[in-house]
């Protein structure tokens, strides 16, 4: 297989590469990559070449990155094709280009945001640095040492913060990720040799040490190996230390996989250790010696536990003192919820139960279904008219409801808890506007007891996630970060307050800000069914669904730089590891960062826009609450995902069919056939289908 022996080749890399902003040797690597992922693949059919051909012109057509000029070269080269037929591997390649670009370009921002973590730099910093690196490298005459990929990936993976799948592995990328690794490797040096280290009392964890000047915990394992932690409070720190708490259980509940982290094993214990991984794992029933058992650390028998708070089960101080806006938990489940944070730190995630999915089971028993968009095409046109007329007449077109606002779904009880991040910008406002905007939001949020303190917290430096919190963002102004939230009166009211408060002084949803919902998925369990099925669901629907995430009050959608779609593997996944590997990344759509197979886990919806009206933020996540659910409740095989609506097809369709006409009669019909089939799926509620029909009513197809 060649990336450029043939017209096909060439017309596929150059789009990719023009639509993720790789570079040429990064592009032509990626489509290697794909060959070997795509080795057993089988030779198209030549109806199969004839439909990606179709496909793939509508793409390049309607693509709006690429000039015109660059358009018809990338075309012409589709017509020289003739009668070539590829091989498997290389039509698999051909198929998966585009995605499998933009999403080595999402993960490569995302290692580059880690190390720009790790070293204390902007990503702009970072950014600037690799390409001056890449220069050098190319002045340079060719290396006669090749560097190995998975060495230099592994390196990266150990950043804890995407995932390497899909990135760039030709040699001169290879080399600049390795450069910038070392300087994230001295940065960690440095930072340890200002390290106050404490012995600990475990049969797994040697010593601790923390660096209070940048916020950085240090774990060293007794089997030699050794992990650092950025932005840890002190706290945390201090309770490991504490011999009245296990340590092994504390580092499960609160540290591992919660903070962006790093190895800083010797490379002498490395090699030792070789086929140890990355970051220990929570213990199962199959661990091995090679991998610390935390869960059993200590027993239960020989530690007195510390302090807990009644209300969320979150360690106290040993004075008591806890700042929890929760109220008392309705169940004994709820009081005994694991705690789960994982990069995008709002989502605590409760066990599902037999008896919650049957709680479940039951509402949804109790809702029989009303109407049938699917079937009933004038309930939908009439739900769609209606949010249309609202919009006219200058109200909220999509409704915002406060009592059983999900239907059971995300209610207590369900397994199905959620949380929110919600970003604002006030680059509209001037420096010392802006700050005292600011100050004023984080005074009136702690006025309205939401959070415990009236000021703007450090980026992820607190590790309660049962209030409020009001955080930095160097990407925007500010962010807002919700704790587990249910389907109740009150937390609905708690976020339109927010909303409230933001908007009042200053702060605006714009291209820079984006919305981030997190469900809580326990009942996947190590059931890898569940996430093909979301996958393929999110997939299937993937045109739809980026429709839906766009912020109404702009229209456009901000970009998939951080929310690239998923790509669908070429076979099922069969472990749940191999799920969250692939998929470990904030550059992309859905992150299952979070993902391990316990009954803490979550998944992270990141496609959607920024917004600051609580009624989108509502749609948002019921969007999220209904496809969480509706892959757990499908079959194997149920969902499938042959011939999805990628991004941007709806769009392009429309406007080869019909240019700027209004689409009405049959083909409105067809065009909304997706979206009402989707709405079935999801909810049975009429309501529900409602808000939905109101969100769509006020949104657009978007381009890919």
């Amino acid at each position: 297989m060649s990336c450029r022996s043939n017209a096909g080749s060439s017309a596929v890399t150059s789009f990719a590469r023009a639509g993720s902003g790789l570079g040429d040797m990064q592009t032509l690597s990626m489509f290697h990559q794909q060959g070997r992922e795509g080795a057993s693949a089988e030779a198209p059919t030549p109806q199969a070449l004839q439909d990606w051909q179709q496909n793939f012109r509508q793409q390049v057509q309607a693509d709006p990155s690429i000039g015109d000029g660059q358009r018809q070269r990338i075309l012409n080269r589709l017509d020289n094709l003739g009668d070539y037929t590829p091989d498997g591997p290389t039509f698999y390649a051909w198929q998966h280009m585009n995605d499998t670009a933009r999403m080595g370009a999402a993960n490569q921002n995302s290692l580059y945001s880690s190390i720009a973590s790790a070293t204390g730099r902007s990503y702009a910093e970072v950014q600037a640095e690799a390409t001056n690196i890449e220069h050098q490298l190319r002045s340079q005459p060719e290396r006669s040492t090749r560097l190995d990929p998975q060495a230099v990936l592994e390196r990266a993976r150990s950043l804890g913060r995407h995932s390497n799948n899909y990135l760039p592995q030709d040699q001169t990328s290879l080399a600049v990720y390795s450069r910038l690794l070392d300087e994230a490797d001295a940065a960690a040096q440095a930072s340890a040799n200002d390290m106050q280290f404490q012995e600990v009392e475990s049969s797994v964890i040697r010593r601790v040490g923390y660096n209070s000047a940048n916020s950085t915990l240090e774990v060293q394992f007794n089997n030699g190996r050794a992990y650092q932690y950025q932005g840890v409070s002190p706290s945390i720190a201090q309770w490991l230390a504490d011999p009245n708490i296990s340590a092994g259980r504390l580092y499960n509940r609160e540290i591992r996989g919660h903070f962006p982290s790093q190895e800083v094993t010797p490379t002498s214990v490395q090699n030792r250790a070789a086929g140890v991984q990355a970051e220990p794992n929570r213990a199962s029933e199959t661990a091995t010696l090679a991998t610390p058992s935390l869960t059993q650390a200590e027993p239960p028998t020989t530690r007195v536990s510390a302090p807990r708070c009644g209300n969320c089960g979150r360690f106290m101080s040993a004075s008591g003192g806890h700042s929890c806006q929760s109220r008392a938990r309705a169940t004994r489940e709820e009081q005994t919820a694991a705690t789960v944070a994982a990069a995008a730190p709002l989502a605590q995630a409760r066990a599902f139960s037999e008896e919650a999915q049957a709680t479940t089971e039951a509402l949804a028993a109790a809702q029989p279904p009303v109407v049938k968009y699917g079937e009933d095409m004038t309930a939908f046109q009439i739900a769609y008219d209606g949010a249309k007329l609202r919009k006219e007449r200058g109200e909220p077109p999509v409704p915002f409801i406060t009592e059983n606002a999900t239907g059971g779904l995300g209610a207590r009880g369900s397994g199905r808890g959620f949380g929110v991040e919600i970003e604002f910008d006030m680059s509209h406002l001037g420096g010392s506007e802006a700050s005292a905007a600011r100050q004023r939001i984080g005074q009136e949020l702690h006025a309205a007891g939401l959070t415990t303190t009236p000021r703007q917290e450090g980026y992820h430096s607190s590790t309660d996630y049962t209030r409020w919190r009001f955080e930095q963002d160097c990407t925007v102004d500010g962010e807002i970060i919700s704790p587990i939230m249910y389907d109740t009166p009150e937390d609905w009211e708690k976020l339109q307050k927010v909303c409230e408060i933001v908007q009042r002084n200053g702060g605006k949803a714009t291209t820079r800000t984006g919305g981030h919902v997190h469900v809580a998925c326990g009942n996947y369990d190590h059931t890898p069914k569940n996430h093909n099925n979301l996958l393929k669901l999110v997939k299937k629907n993937e045109d739809l669904v980026y429709r839906l995430s766009a912020n109404p009050a702009r229209g456009k959608h901000r970009g998939t730089r951080w929310c690239s779609p998923n790509q669908l593997p070429a076979r099922d996944f069969t472990s749940v590891d191999s799920v969250r590997q692939t998929y470990n990344s904030h550059g992309l759509g859905v992150n299952f960062q979070a993902v391990q197979g316990s009954a803490s886990d979550h998944v992270e919806f990141r496609m959607y826009d920024g917004s600051l009206d609580p009624a989108v933020i509502q749609s948002q996540i019921k969007l999220s609450l209904g496809m969480t659910e509706a892959a757990f409740r499908a079959s194997d095989g149920e969902v499938q995902a042959a011939n999805p609506e990628t991004l941007g097809k709806h769009k392009r369709d429309n406007q080869a069919q019909h240019g700027r006409r209004r689409i009405t009669g049959e083909a409105w019909e067809a065009d909304t056939a997706s979206f009402r089939e989707f709405t079935d799926t999801l909810f049975s509620r009429e309501e529900d289908k409602a808000q939905m029909a109101a969100l769509f009513a006020v949104t657009k197809w978007q381009t890919a």
